[in-house]
């Protein structure tokens, strides 16, 4: 039996790769292929996981439900901290977490101090984008050669505003005899 503590292959990173465990079900409910995808591993790895996450307990299969959400949600903050964090970040800058410049440079998610309004002056600046578009680098002055405040990941989920379709036929065809 696996354990999920492997840091090797922790069913938690790729659920952590496609989404936050609180807001699953849309995932979990798709084509394991659609989760693969949305997860950015192969087809294998996404049912391995679901196998997983079913063998711990963690997952209904036959409702495709996520079970003992609060101990899952606790194992996969540990395993964003240790496992995947490292892995999405792009790139790290020095610059004015205070005074960011994002617009116009596509979506972009805020973490960490500067995503709480009741710090002020933040040290630090935690971004989630798709793309990093050298246009972000140059308006908002970021430079490399000073100790780095500003941590650029990509993102790692699906949006939930964006939806997952099941393709399925729009008839059942008659039986040939």
């Amino acid at each position: 039996m696996l354990e999920l503590d492997e840091a090797a292959g922790d069913p938690l990173l790729l659920l952590a790769r496609s989404i936050h465990p609180r807001s699953a079900h849309e995932l979990l409910e798709a084509p394991v292929r659609a989760l693969a995808a949305a997860a950015k591993v192969s087809l294998g790895q996404a049912q391995s996981t679901l196998e997983l996450l079913d063998e711990q307990g963690f997952l209904d299969r036959r409702s495709r439900r996520l079970m003992r959400r609060e101990i899952l949600t606790e194992r996969w903050a540990d395993a964003f901290a240790t496992g995947l964090g490292p892995k999405t970040l792009v790139q790290q800058f020095h610059g004015d977490p205070g005074h960011l410049s994002l617009a116009g440079h596509g979506v972009v998610y805020v973490s960490g101090e500067q995503a709480a309004p009741w710090i002020k002056n933040p040290e630090t600046a935690t971004l989630y984008v798709e793309v990093l578009s050298p246009e972000m680098i140059f308006g908002n002055r970021w430079r490399t050669d000073e100790t780095p405040n500003i941590m650029v990941h990509t993102t790692f989920w699906v949006p939930r505003a964006l939806k997952i379709h099941h393709p399925r036929p729009s008839r059942l065809l008659p039986r040939r005899s």
